[in-house]
């Protein structure tokens, strides 16, 4: 199985900063989440504001 999609969440900290360079390196993209705006801006990544504080249901994290 080869994985060409991925969800990240904290994607604006340092781990998160290396993941998204690692998901474009491979040519992948994404829907991130954290609570400032990522460094890294790419036409593959799409990201949602969201902080962990305001939890939401199941449900709620699909429409992120």
């Amino acid at each position: 199985m080869v994985l060409s999609k991925v969800g990240l969440s904290g994607a604006s900290g340092m781990v998160g900063g290396a993941i998204i360079r690692e998901v474009l390196a491979r040519g992948m993209t994404g829907r991130l989440s954290s609570r400032k705006t990522p460094e890294v801006n790419h036409p593959s990544l799409h990201w949602s504001p969201w902080d962990l504080i305001e939890w939401k249901t199941p449900n709620g994290i699909d429409n992120i």
